[in-house]
């Protein structure tokens, strides 16, 4: 037998591997297109509720501001949770520099006691 001559066996099975490879190609290609077909072209858009349509830059103005309202009392809750890791970790020189930055004149209710806690611990921890 030359070396040139091949195994009729191999010959097939390279022969059943293209037309598997091709024929699920071509299932991909035919399902690509259908699927294209049958996609809307675009999302419909909502029309606007008559609130929304009734908003004027008065009622923007005043969102904008609750929203800055509410971004500054979230700052304030993390600079107080930071200073509270800190009391946790008795770290009380880094807890007092954070608690520092924080002004007490402008704290809510709940604020002011998680403010009040914090400093209370800081002071009886730095006395002893």
């Amino acid at each position: 037998m030359d070396k040139k001559e091949k195994k009729p066996n191999q010959n097939n099975s390279m022969f059943l591997y293209t037309a598997l490879i091709f024929l699920v190609a071509l299932i991909l290609i035919i399902l690509a297109f259908f699927g294209k077909i049958n996609r809307p072209n675009s999302v419909p858009v909502p029309e606007p509720t008559e609130d929304v349509q009734s908003l004027t830059a008065d009622d923007i103005d005043k969102m904008k501001n609750e929203i800055n309202t509410l971004n500054s009392q979230l700052s304030t809750y993390e600079s107080l949770l930071t200073a509270n890791s800190y009391t946790a970790a008795m770290n009380y020189e880094e807890a007092k520099s954070i608690i520092s930055n924080i002004d007490e004149n402008s704290l809510t209710e709940e604020q002011k006691i998680l403010y009040d806690q914090i400093i209370n611990i800081i002071n009886s921890e730095m006395e002893d």
